[in-house]
C-alpha cells in the first residue's frame, strides 16, 4: 500500500507540473517565471519522471535568466543540491548544456554566505552523481572546454583529483577517446583555438600525485587531441594507463574507435609506441585485432556518412585496409599471427568482419565503373563525330574555311583533348570491370583506377564544353553581341560548375591531385 501511495503521490506531482513542463519544452520561459512567482513552493516539486525539478530543467536548457529568477525567489542554497534520480544537481545539468554564465551564477550563489541554508551543504562543485561524476567531469564528457576550465579553477588543489574518475574507475584518456567517438556534443566550438584555454588547465593539473596518472582531466570533442597532448606533456606516464577491466591502453582505444589524431600523438614517441603496441587485452586481442574489428561502430556512427553518402562502400573498405596497414607497421612482427582467446588471428577477424562490406564494394565498384564507361563512350562518340564536322565548312581544297581563326584552333585542340581523355577514361573503367575484386585490390589499385577514370572523364567533359563555347563564340562574334556570347559561355561551363558545387568526391580528387603535383614540383626545385 505504501508503494502504491508513493506512486500516486508522484503521479499527482507530475500532473500538477504538466503545464509547466510543456512551457519549458516549448521555450515559454516567461510563462514559467510567472507561475513560479506565484507558486514558490513548487520549485522543489518534481517536474519529470526522473525527479527533475524546474532547476534541473532550466539548467539543462542553459537558461541563466530562468535560474537567476528561480533562486532569487527561493533564497535558499539547499535548492542547488537537490538531485534527480541520477544524482544530478542543477550544476550537473548546466555542465551538460555548456552555459558558462549559468554555471558561474550557480557556483557564486552556492558560496554566498548571506543566503540561508538549513544545514551545512557540501561544496556544489564537488557533489557527485550516482555514477561518481562531478560537474567538472560531466562538463568534460560533453565537450564544454570553457566550462571545464572555469570549474577546474573553482576546485582546491588538494581536491582536484576526485574529479578525474567515476566510480567505475575508467581511465580519463579512454573516456577522452570515447567522448569523441560517441559525439556527445555538437561542433559548437569547432573553430575555437584550445591553446589558450588549456594554459590554465596545465597549471592546475601539473601537480604530482601518488595516484595513477590515468586520473587526469577528461577531454572534449572539439579539442580532444590538444588536451590529450597536454596531459601527456604534464604527466608522460599517463600514456601507459589502462582499463583495469579490459586491460586496454590508450593505443587500443584509439585504434578501436579509429581516432587517428590520438594515434599520431602516441606514435610520435617510438619507445612509448613499442611499449604499448605489444599489449594484449583481457580477451587476448592485440592492437591489430582492434584494427580488424568493426563491431565498435555501425552505419549510424563512424561510417554513417560514407555508407549512405557520396563515397560508397569501396572507399570505406579502402579506409579500413589502410587503417589495418597503418597499425601493422607499429606492431611487432611476431604479433601479426597472434590468436585471441577465440583462436582467431587479426587477418581472419578482418575477413570475417568485412565480408559483407567486401561484397557491397564489389557490386558498387562494378556498377559505378559500368556507369562511368557508358558516359565516357558517349562523350567519345560526340567528340569523334565533331572531329569530322568542321565549323564553317571547307573550301574547294578541303581545308577548313576558318583555319586561321583562333576560335577554330581552340575548338580543334579542345575537341581532340576531349576525345583522348574520354577514350582513356573508357579504357580505365573497362579495366576495373576485369579486375579481381580481392581485399588487396581495394587498398590502392581499384580506388585509384576509379578516381583516375572519373578524373579523366571530368576533364573530358570540361574541355568538350570549352570546345562548344569556342564554336559558338566564333560563329556569332562578328555580330559583336558579346552579351549573348557570354551567356553561351556560361551555359557551356554550367555542367562543370554543377558537378563541382555538388562536392563530388572526384571533383575533390582533381584538386588534391593538382596540389600533390605542385608539391612534388616544389620539392624538385628545392633539390635542384
Amino acid at each position: 500500500m505504501e508503494e502504491i501511495d508513493e506512486v500516486e503521490i508522484i503521479g499527482e506531482e507530475l500532473s500538477r507540473a504538466r503545464e509547466q513542463y510543456e512551457w519549458a519544452m516549448n521555450g515559454r520561459w516567461e510563462s514559467l517565471k510567472r507561475f513560479y512567482k506565484d507558486h514558490v513552493f513548487e520549485v522543489f516539486g518534481q517536474m519529470t519522471t526522473k525527479y527533475d525539478t524546474v532547476l534541473q530543467v532550466a539548467g539543462l536548457a542553459g537558461r541563466k535568466d530562468v535560474l537567476q529568477f528561480l533562486i532569487s525567489q527561493i533564497e535558499d542554497r539547499d535548492a542547488l543540491i537537490v538531485a534527480n534520480n541520477r544524482g544530478n544537481t542543477p550544476l550537473h545539468e548546466v555542465a551538460a548544456s555548456g552555459n558558462l554564465d549559468a554555471a558561474q551564477l550557480l557556483v557564486e550563489y552556492s558560496f554566498d554566505h548571506n543566503v540561508e541554508s538549513s544545514y551545512a551543504s557540501p561544496v556544489l562543485v564537488e557533489i557527485k552523481n550516482h555514477l561518481g561524476e562531478t560537474p567538472l567531469y560531466r562538463a568534460a564528457a560533453f565537450g564544454r572546454t570553457d566550462l571545464v576550465q572555469y570549474l577546474a579553477n573553482q576546485v582546491d588543489d588538494d581536491k582536484i583529483e576526485q574529479h578525474f574518475q567515476r566510480k567505475d574507475q575508467v581511465s580519463i584518456l579512454h573516456i577522452a577517446v570515447l567522448g569523441q567517438h560517441f559525439g556527445l556534443c555538437k561542433d559548437d566550438n569547432i573553430d575555437q583555438d584550445p591553446a589558450n584555454q588549456n594554459d590554465d588547465l596545465e597549471s592546475r593539473f601539473n601537480q604530482p600525485s601518488q595516484s595513477t596518472f590515468s586520473n587526469k582531466i577528461m577531454t572534449t570533442r572539439t579539442g580532444i587531441s590538444q588536451i590529450v597532448e597536454k596531459i601527456l606533456k604534464c604527466h608522460p606516464q599517463a600514456v601507459e594507463a589502462h582499463d583495469i577491466k579490459h586491460q586496454q591502453n590508450i593505443l587500443h582505444m584509439a585504434i578501436k574507435y579509429r581516432r587517428l589524431a590520438i594515434f599520431k600523438i602516441v606514435k610520435k614517441n617510438k619507445f612509448i609506441t613499442s611499449r604499448l603496441a605489444d599489449t594484449i587485452d583481457s580477451d587476448g586481442n592485440s592492437i591489430l585485432h582492434h584494427a580488424a574489428d568493426m563491431s565498435y561502430y555501425t552505419d549510424t556512427s563512424y561510417y554513417s556518412v560514407d555508407a549512405k553518402g557520396t563515397y560508397g562502400p569501396a572507399f570505406q573498405l579502402q579506409e579500413e585496409l589502410q587503417w589495418m596497414a597503418r597499425v601493422q607497421k607499429i606492431i611487432p612482427v611476431n604479433y601479426t599471427m597472434h590468436r585471441n582467446k577465440k583462436g582467431v588471428t587479426a587477418d581472419e577477424l578482418f575477413s570475417r568482419q568485412h565480408a559483407k562490406l567486401l561484397q557491397s564494394a564489389k557490386v558498387w565498384m562494378k556498377e559505378t565503373a559500368q556507369s562511368g564507361s557508358v558516359v565516357a563512350a558517349l562523350v567519345a562518340t560526340v567528340a569523334y563525330a565533331a572531329e569530322y564536322t568542321v565549323p564553317g565548312g571547307t573550301n574547294q581544297n578541303g581545308l577548313p574555311n576558318l583555319w586561321h581563326s583562333p576560335f577554330f584552333k581552340a575548338f580543334t585542340i579542345s575537341n581532340t583533348v576531349s576525345l583522348i581523355f574520354s577514350l582513356t577514361s573508357l579504357g580505365t573503367f573497362l579495366n576495373i570491370t576485369r579486375s579481381p575484386f580481392e581485399y588487396k585490390n581495394f587498398q590502392h589499385s581499384l580506388p585509384f583506377k576509379l578516381n583516375l577514370g572519373f578524373l579523366l572523364l571530368f576533364c573530358s567533359l570540361l574541355v568538350s564544353m570549352l570546345s562548344f563555347a569556342a564554336t559558338i563564340v566564333r560563329l556569332i562574334h562578328h555580330q559583336k553581341i558579346w552579351s549573348i556570347s557570354l551567356i553561351y559561355v556560361v551555359v557551356a561551363i554550367l555542367p562543370f560548375s554543377v558537378f563541382g558545387l555538388n562536392r563530388n568526391p572526384f571533383y575533390e580528387v582533381f584538386f588534391k591531385g593538382w596540389k600533390y603535383i605542385k608539391k612534388k614540383l616544389r620539392c624538385c626545385k628545392v633539390s635542384c
